[in-house]
């Protein structure tokens, strides 16, 4: 993966051999990386973002683990409230539960 100034290199390699740098990123919607201080109960848009307890992932490049890059609002109960479907992270049960699968019938 590398660090930030591995990356600035990169771009500034690409934009010498006049390419562009694309970048999508999916930070807030990647999956529980973390639990909140105060439980992750949906806060709303207002005030001050959730504080960050324990990480519960590693994150690569290091420069990615810094509350900044998330908004820390709480987990979505409600995919029908649009601040929740785009500010809020996904439930944990959601993120780490498989897909049930259909056994097929056997002949």
């Amino acid at each position: 993966m590398g660090t930030m100034e591995d990356f600035k290199e990169l771009v500034a390699e690409a934009h010498k051999r006049d390419l562009k740098v694309v970048l999508d990123w999916v930070l807030n919607h990647s999956g529980p990386v973390f639990e909140y201080k105060e439980g992750s109960q949906w806060r709303g848009l207002e005030g001050q973002p959730k504080e960050i307890g324990e990480w519960t992932e590693t994150l690569l490049p290091k420069d990615l683990k810094d509350p900044k890059h998330f908004t820390r609002r709480g987990v979505i109960d409600n995919w029908g409230d649009h601040a929740q479907a785009t500010n809020g992270d996904f439930p944990r049960t959601t993120a780490t539960t498989p897909p049930t699968r259909r056994r097929r019938p056997t002949s």
